[in-house]
């Protein structure tokens, strides 16, 4: 019997993220893969109505979504990012086979701030949350091996690792950097890292050196910093790559909690593709890539200061000393394709191991 042709959706609001995107690429030389259309009266509605209500309105639109591959003849896949209970429950209703990719430790990660910050969700519900989707997932993908104990305990199931390292025909150096040393910060917001040290160290080293501030995200990423210099927009990586080729540092403030201990950025991979420098913190899943990343002594003014102004010093005397970052990162295999491929794999070979599909 001829294998079948596999179908996958992408059932996620998250399309424009960088992890998004690479599993997508690496889907499609597996897959007939999906994404949920951005049109109709649902993607309207879904649009004007502020959350909590749009929440329902998403969820509906979703489930419309999967209900319409129930007549697609072949292996069905639905794949999530988010903790969607009623999406997940009706994939394994259906048949289909489902796929959690566990892109933060949500309940985890909720601890750490006050309710509100983190989802609007207290931790106690963001857990029940992860038990029920682990549950009715086939394959469950985690963004570290640091978390991937503590979901195996939850779940029963061993997850695939997939690290958080970047599309390196995207994030590529420019032909050129800017003249004058550049800093740059690429990413959207949340609780889980904050801009007010760096901006303070800047602020204090622009007395001292000239240097530029480049900020690529959200608007609301400017509110209360008084040293960017050139603000962006939200862009594309492919937009986004072309401004940080071009900086000398990128910046990932991320703070040390129980959210940083279970999670990978990948701001860092993405700055180092492109011959930048990432500095930051040292969490604990960044500690195995000191060959590419540079850890601040602390996370606050004085540490960024101590940091940038070293980068820049270095800089001063070799104007390419970090364009080997991407060397490194390409020779180690941290790269996309190379960890999405080799889960493409599992998932392809665990399905048609555990499942007998009926004949077209």
């Amino acid at each position: 019997m001829e294998p079948q042709e596999r179908h996958l959706l992408i059932v996620t609001e998250n399309v424009r993220t960088s992890r998004t995107s690479n599993f997508a690429k690496a889907a499609k030389r597996f897959f007939n893969v999906r994404f949920l259309p951005e049109y109709g009266r649902l993607w309207s509605l879904q649009k004007r109505t502020p959350p909590p209500l749009s929440w329902i309105v998403i969820s509906v639109r979703h489930l419309l979504c999967i209900f319409h591959m129930r007549h697609i003849r072949g292996a069905r896949f639905c794949y999530f990012q988010d903790l969607d209970v009623p999406e997940a429950v009706l994939s394994r209703a259906l048949g289909f086979r489902t796929i959690l990719d566990v892109i933060e430790p949500f309940s985890l990660a909720a601890r750490d701030y006050p309710l509100g910050i983190y989802g609007a969700r207290p931790w106690f519900v963001w857990l029940a949350k992860e038990l029920i989707c682990y549950r009715l997932s086939n394959v469950i993908i985690v963004v570290c091996p640091e978390y991937a104990p503590w979901v195996e305990a939850k779940s029963g199931k061993e997850p695939i690792v997939v690290e958080n390292f970047p599309d390196v025909n995207v994030f590529r150096p420019a032909q050129k950097h800017f003249d004058q040393f550049s800093v740059v910060y690429f990413g959207g917001s949340s609780p889980s890292r904050t801009l007010q040290a760096v901006d303070l160290a800047l602020h204090d080293l622009k007395r001292e050196l000239r240097l530029r501030f480049h900020l690529i995200g959200p608007p609301d990423l400017t509110e209360g910093l008084m040293s960017v210099d050139d603000y962006h927009g939200y862009l594309s990586d492919e937009e986004a790559a072309s401004i940080i080729g071009m900086c000398h540092v990128g910046i990932a403030p991320y703070l040390q909690n129980e959210h940083t201990r279970y999670t990978l950025p990948n701001k860092n991979f993405q700055y180092a593709a492109c011959g930048v420098l990432p500095i930051g913190p040292k969490t604990i899943p960044l500690s195995r890539f000191s060959e590419v990343c540079r850890f601040i002594r602390s996370n606050d003014a004085k540490g960024w200061y101590q940091a940038l102004q070293q980068a820049h010093d270095e800089w001063g005397r070799n104007n390419s000393s970090f364009e080997d970052l991407r060397v490194t990162l390409v020779g180690r295999k941290w790269t996309s394709s190379d960890v999405w491929e080799s889960c493409m794999q599992r998932i392809v070979g665990n399905s048609e191991a555990s499942c007998v599909e009926s004949p077209s």
